[in-house]
């Protein structure tokens, strides 16, 4: 049997496996077999593998080859960063980088869809050019109907995912239920690793609520509410890495942002995902404006009138379950109970509506000290309660501190030019320390509360 019909016969083998298996460790597998089938461990210090991506898109390095291990690749090569003699050549060509390199070009009729590349030390060959020719074109036939293939399958997946995504935001009227879905199907039915979902407030800089989901782990609400790693104004496939960033604008005000990512198994953005992210991003848009003008009828129900602070109800129900999480996690927070110094004597004084004015006042202080991920409620006339996630007790009582010196050092101004300069009680309970559950947390927090009031009395 001749040399070139038995490496004909490898090549046709090595074909067959790719063709038989559309995940990205045949392609490792395949390398493998050529790199021992011909053994080129006997001249060659390394093999890679590159597939073109598209018909004119960059070369993908898809399998690293050495004496030693058996990888996918990593490497994106655009093609102005390819060796200029190398062309459109159909031959192997030999050249010097820093090492000797042998490029082996993969062709299908007038294209060439990748390109094997060895590595040496020595400058002599260990295969000739004729054998080459001879073994080429079958394994790219093979590497292009293995990226074909694959990419129809990648498509139609990415279509139905699509569907079914929006099927979701078509029917949700629950914000919870339209979220949670979301980045769950983002993974599952787009092929991403990762899916994190940004929800802004109305001025569309700060933060409200982040979900979050990844293979193997489910669905939620992540608490405190991270940073988003972009902040463009435009989508965009982030270069050289699987990661793809999506805002989405309501009247030139960003609601929201979404961002993907295969950083696990550093898989390339599928083909496509992109668009399809961009394609759903009005229909995101309306529905969450759909669930916002639902949520509206219960706003009133949720919120102080006066204040805008969660009411009573509504923050022991919120906290309640973020505590829940804090503890099972092993992780602390803090509760700031606060009261309004002689507050009776305000009203007395300058009237109810005037009253109305601290309260608002002291509110607004509230409400401008709080990081992302932390609320505060109004539970009586003049108290008012804050709960900081993550905050430990040392913490805790620096913020009280602060709080109270601020509130003290911003005096409010009446219309007739009086001046009224408020002070504040606070009390701190700390979780896991002081209590576990937000009963306890609160007992703890007034008791103290109560005693930096008569402290300072």
């Amino acid at each position: 049997m001749s040399k070139r019909y038995d490496h004909v016969r490898i090549a046709t083998e090595v074909a067959a496996r790719v063709l038989a298996d559309l995940s990205e460790d045949s392609l490792v597998e395949a390398a493998g077999h050529i790199w021992e089938s011909f053994e080129l461990y006997r001249s060659y210090r390394e093999m890679s593998v590159y597939i073109r991506t598209t018909q004119d898109g960059p070369l993908r390095e898809v399998a690293i080859i050495d004496h030693d291990q058996r990888m996918m690749g990593s490497d994106i090569l655009p093609s102005y960063q390819m060796p200029d003699s190398i062309g459109l050549r159909s031959t192997p060509l030999t050249l010097f980088t820093g090492q000797w390199e042998t490029w082996i070009p993969l062709p299908i009729a007038e294209q060439v869809i990748g390109y094997l590349v060895l590595s040496r030390v020595a400058e002599d060959t260990h295969m000739g050019d004729a054998l080459w020719v001879s073994c080429a074109p079958i394994l790219a036939l093979g590497f292009w109907q293995h990226r074909e293939t694959a990419a129809r399958e990648q498509s139609l997946r990415l279509l139905r995912g699509v569907t079914r995504l929006s099927r979701l935001i078509g029917e949700s009227q629950d914000l919870d239920v339209l979220l949670c879905g979301y980045v769950q199907m983002s993974v599952e039915l787009l092929g991403f690793d990762r899916a994190t979902f940004f929800l802004y407030a109305s001025d569309g800089r700060k933060v409200t609520q982040v979900w979050y989901a990844a293979l193997g782990c489910s669905p939620g609400l992540l608490i405190p509410s991270p940073h988003p790693p972009f902040d463009a104004s435009e989508p965009m496939q982030v270069l050289d890495r699987p990661i793809v960033w999506v805002p989405f604008y309501r009247q030139g005000i960003r609601v929201a942002a979404v961002v993907v990512d295969n950083l696990f198994s550093d898989e390339r953005v599928p083909s496509g995902a992109l668009e399809a992210m961009i394609d759903l991003g009005g229909q995101i848009v309306l529905a969450l404006e759909n669930v916002h003008l639902l949520a509206s009828l219960h706003e009133s129900s949720m919120h102080d009138d006066l204040t805008k602070l969660l009411r009573v109800g509504s923050f022991e129900e919120q906290t309640s379950l973020a505590l829940d999480v804090l503890v099972a996690e092993k992780r602390q927070a803090s509760l700031l109970l606060l009261d309004i110094d002689r507050f009776k004597q305000v009203n007395d004084v300058y009237g109810h509506a005037i009253g109305d004015i601290a309260l608002t006042h002291v509110a607004t202080m509230i409400r401008d000290t709080l990081h992302t991920g932390e609320w505060a409620g109004r539970i009586g006339g003049d108290e008012f309660v804050i709960f900081l996630p993550d905050v430990a007790k040392a913490e805790g009582l620096l913020r009280a501190a602060t709080l109270a010196r601020l509130i003290a050092n911003h005096k409010i101004v009446l219309d007739d030019g009086r001046e009224i300069t408020l002070s504040v009680s606070i009390g701190q309970a700390s979780c896991p320390e002081d209590g576990t559950n937000l009963r306890g947390l609160m007992k703890v927090s007034d008791e103290r509360m109560y005693d930096c009031k008569r402290s300072t009395a």
